[in-house]
């Protein structure tokens, strides 16, 4: 026995609450949660959420679901499903996100989640922000190119290992910062062509955020609630921080420390579009 299953595979800031929810209002779906080996049935009759223990062999049912969202480690979920009655036959799609919009969203994003989760309506100055992005709670920020290495890659990421380091102190280490992220930038160069081989290897649909929701919509074929197009953009709320709010001189360091995500982005709409 075959069972095919689609997963979305979440990359952070990458419109994905709109997709998760978009769908799970209007059709049963599954989800595996981040680094807990669980499935999420939502079965959406009398406005009840069921969710299960994670038991591979519930997606055995006629009526289990067939399209889920996660984070997690392809190869996590692959050996989740193994050694089952029924072979799983699973496909992934992904959607890709210019990286300079990205990263606007996911400062007003962080002050969103400030005033949701912390009660704390004062911003950030985004260059602030910048330096420290990589720590700051209650959302910490991780780049594109890194999140995807990190679901499809066999060995256990780090992305540590490349994260440029912001913070200035004094002349001596600030050259030693300059030394560092130089390292950094030649190993993400590095990393574009494996992260692209990777998403050719097992992603059926790569998608972009201009477009995704319509086109997963066609390649799923299942019902869709429409009113959660948007869903990012009404958690960013009152921020909406934007490229025109940006100094020559920010959006110029941003470019700078962002070429080798702009250059896999950029590379990924030649090959996927």
């Amino acid at each position: 026995m075959v069972k095919d299953i689609t997963i979305f595979q979440h990359i952070y800031k990458n419109g994905g609450s709109s997709i998760r929810e978009g769908f799970n209002a209007a059709v049963i779906m599954e989800r595996y949660p981040e680094k807990k080996l669980k499935i999420f049935y939502t079965i959406g009759k009398d406005d009840e959420e069921c969710i299960y223990e994670f038991n591979p062999t519930t997606l055995i049912r006629d009526n289990a679901p067939i399209f889920f969202t996660g984070r997690g480690n392809i190869w996590r979920i692959k050996d989740a499903l193994q050694n089952q009655e029924c072979t799983f036959n699973v496909r992934y799609i992904i959607t890709l996100r210019d990286p300079i919009d990205r990263l606007l969203s996911a400062y007003n994003f962080y002050h969103a989640q400030c005033k949701q989760m912390l009660n704390i309506s004062e911003l950030i100055p985004f260059k602030i922000w910048y330096h420290n992005r990589f720590t700051l709670y209650p959302v910490f920020h991780i780049d594109q190119l890194p999140n995807v290495l990190a679901c499809f890659s066999e060995f256990e990421f780090n992305p540590e290992f490349i994260k440029f380091n912001s913070i200035f102190y004094s002349k001596v280490r600030q050259q030693i910062v300059a030394n560092e992220n130089k390292k950094i930038f030649q190993r993400k160069m590095q990393q574009i062509d494996v992260a692209i081989e990777l998403l050719q290897k097992y992603c059926d649909l790569v998608t972009f955020i201009e477009n995704h929701i319509e086109i997963i919509k066609c390649y799923l074929n299942l019902p869709f609630n429409d009113s959660y197009k948007w869903i990012n953009s009404s958690k960013e709320g009152h921020v909406q921080f934007n490229r025109n709010d940006l100094s020559k001189e920010d959006f110029k360091l941003i470019e700078q420390d962002l070429e080798p995500e702009i250059i896999f982005y950029e590379k990924c709409k030649e090959i996927f579009t």
